[in-house]
């Protein structure tokens, strides 16, 4: 997998791409299972991939937040956190 930061000083945007998922494969049947997303480390701020702690998270290489097989995207540079990258207002 892959992780990108991305910013142009005004708009920081967190990137998350899965094409292969190697290390949570079916030898990893049973708890703890892998888990995906990031924490701001505030305790508030987090967002978790669908499927993260469950036998289901090696789905993530074939959903999407943004309709790219495999690829997540949020907008990090604001107190609430944006699923697929933009807010309904933006």
């Amino acid at each position: 997998f892959q992780i990108a930061l991305a910013t142009d000083g005004d708009r920081s945007f967190t990137f998350f791409l899965y094409h292969d998922l190697q290390w949570a494969g079916p030898s990893y049947t049973r708890p703890p299972y892998a888990q995906a997303g990031f924490n701001a480390g505030d305790g508030i701020a987090f967002e978790m991939l669908p499927h993260s702690r469950t036998a289901d998270i090696v789905r993530s290489v074939n959903e999407s937040n943004v309709n790219v097989p495999g690829l997540f995207a949020f907008r990090v540079d604001r107190p609430i956190i944006d699923t697929g990258g933009c807010s309904e207002n933006t």
